[in-house]
């Protein structure tokens, strides 16, 4: 099989992906949720009650523990946009929303950051991606799925062991970042060369991969549900597969491709 068949063209991995920045939006609001200050929704909420609602869920502690160490302004920002959220009277699916788009907007402006990080770091993002996968997988093929092909949406119902999952991938994600920051390499960014792409679909034949379904992503869209949830499985298996700058130079390309995505609904 060559890589420069049409129906595996470098298309087809711009179409699979809502699913690395979107992820980082519906779990910080998840875990606020889930935390217990949602009976604290249509009064006044205050900081130290947000602080104390988000700290009391080990499932997303790794996350909110990330994000105020590496980002100690943003989670100070976050804390307070959800006390004047509180204070402006909004429902719960509304600040839920807004949560989402809030971070989603905050780790989109880190992805050139993120694209710079050292292979590692970029590795720990695929190899927290693939489980988040393989545990969707395992308990809703649909779910597998529809975050193949658009991301986490924030109404999205998961499980304990999935929110924990993908803060898991949220932390990663942020630790990524400031790794990028402080220490960048020298990485380009935003595209995927035909060597790297060759390389990446081979792999994908490797570890469980197949034709078929690298032809079938060409028309995302109207492949199974079966196949939209391997075909999540599988670009991370590859490219984590793959030497380790090349992995990264992978996964780099695959957070760039979601970072244009919308956060879905």
């Amino acid at each position: 099989m060559a890589y420069g068949d049409d129906s595996l063209s470098n298309q087809w991995p711009k179409r699979l992906l809502g699913l690395v920045v979107g992820v980082i939006g519906y779990i910080l609001v998840k875990a606020l949720f889930a935390g217990g200050i949602a009976s604290l929704f249509g009064g006044s909420v205050s900081r130290i009650e947000v602080e104390r609602a988000i700290s009391g869920n080990p499932d997303t502690a790794i996350l909110f523990d990330e994000l105020k160490s590496s980002y100690p302004d943003k989670y100070a920002e976050f804390l307070d946009t959800v006390v004047a959220q509180s204070k402006n009277g909004l429902t719960r699916a509304e600040a839920r929303a807004h949560g989402a788009q809030f971070m989603r907007a905050f780790l989109v402006s880190k992805v050139p950051a993120i694209s710079q990080a050292s292979p590692a770091a970029l590795r720990t993002i695929g190899r927290a991606q693939l489980d988040l996968t393989e545990q969707l997988n395992a308990e809703s093929l649909q779910l597998c799925a529809d975050f193949a092909m658009r991301g986490i949406s924030p109404t999205a119902d998961l499980s304990t062991t999935a929110i924990r999952k993908a803060a898991e991938v949220s932390a990663a994600t942020i630790a990524a970042a400031r790794a990028g920051e402080s220490s960048p390499v020298n990485r380009t960014s935003g595209t995927l060369n035909d060597a790297d792409a060759g390389a990446w679909a081979q792999a994908m034949l490797r570890t469980g991969g197949s034709e078929r379904l690298l032809r079938a992503m060409a028309n995302a869209d109207a492949m199974s549900s079966r196949d939209q949830c391997d075909m999540g499985q599988v670009i991370f298996r590859a490219a984590l597969a793959l030497p380790e700058e090349q992995s990264a130079r992978v996964i780099a390309y695959l957070i760039w491709e979601a970072s244009r995505q919308p956060l879905p609904r």
